[in-house]
């Protein structure tokens, strides 16, 4: 029985090398995935005051005029469900100009996509947070639908 030692080797120290890169993804992408599941987390529950934190300015008025805008009606919706909100983020697209975008893919999720009405459930939902640099962090600047 022969044995080969060399395949092996090489196999080894691929397998280290992969497992030292962390998947290729930068200090920045972790920090604005971070951002954008710690405001997602909050907004996608409906707790758009602690959502804040994670905001810019133009963000922070539309949460006001979001939260403003709760009824009674979507609070019996949310108090009566059973589900939970499943979040993922999913890609991250760092811009040059100090912009990213991050995917946040959601399951049985309760959305106030209009004024007027009661939040509509939604098993699957994807939508996209558009996050700028302030200072060392980042904040996320508004929400797009897919």
């Amino acid at each position: 029985m022969k044995i080969r030692i060399f395949p092996s080797i090489l196999t080894l120290i691929c397998y280290f090398t992969c497992i030292s890169c962390g998947n290729g993804i930068s200090q920045e992408e972790k920090d604005i995935s971070e951002t954008a599941d710690s405001f997602a987390t909050r907004y996608y529950t409906w707790k758009f005051k602690d959502a804040m934190k994670y905001s810019d300015a133009k963000c922070q008025t539309y949460l006001q005029f979001i939260s403003s805008n709760v009824h009674e009606a979507d609070l019996n919706i949310l108090h009566e469900s059973t589900e939970t909100p499943e979040i993922t983020i999913g890609k991250v697209n760092l811009k040059d100009n100090g912009y990213a975008t991050a995917e946040i893919k959601l399951k049985n999720v309760y959305l106030m996509d209009t004024l007027g009405t009661s939040a509509h459930f939604y098993e699957k939902s994807t939508q996209f947070l558009t996050l700028n640099r302030s200072g060392e962090t980042w904040k996320v600047s508004s929400i797009l639908t897919e």
